[in-house]
């Protein structure tokens, strides 16, 4: 900045000494004002750069926080995951026992009833023959 308002400086002492350098010194003053509203635009955008770099900043910080989040909740879910194939697993093989202890109990059942009809039916046998020898004793003695 100090060396444009020399050159400046310069010119006016030119101009003194006859020469006319006012179209020289507008388009100079033009060019300085130009000069210092590219500077203030660039600082401004400066700022705004340093800004938005701190907000992308935040927001790798707020993504990496998320993705690790992410993470612990999807080997939660998976671990559940595994957790509810397990217990269906026991279930179905508890269901497959429960199966088999309800044909070992049916045709244990169907056994006791098999071994009280035979029993029912030597009985009937039984009496039928004690009442067959009796009548043949009492037919014999009637003899």
């Amino acid at each position: 900045m100090k060396s444009t308002t020399i050159k400046l400086d310069k010119l006016k002492k030119r101009s003194l000494n006859g020469h006319d350098f006012k179209s020289q010194d507008l388009k100079l003053q033009q060019q300085l004002d130009a000069n210092k509203v590219a500077e203030n635009t660039v600082n401004g955008l400066v700022r705004q750069n340093q800004k938005s770099q701190q907000e992308v900043d935040n927001l790798r910080t707020d993504f990496n926080h998320l993705k690790e989040a992410y993470e612990n909740e999807t080997r939660e879910v998976e671990q559940a995951k595994q957790d509810i194939a397990e217990l269906r697993r026991r279930l179905t093989l508890m269901q497959r026992e429960k199966i088999e202890m309800g044909n070992r109990l049916r045709s244990t059942k169907i056994a006791q009833e098999l071994v009280e009809e035979r029993y029912k039916d030597l009985e009937r046998r039984n009496i039928a023959m004690k009442q067959a020898m009796t009548n043949a004793v009492t037919v014999g003695m009637a003899k």
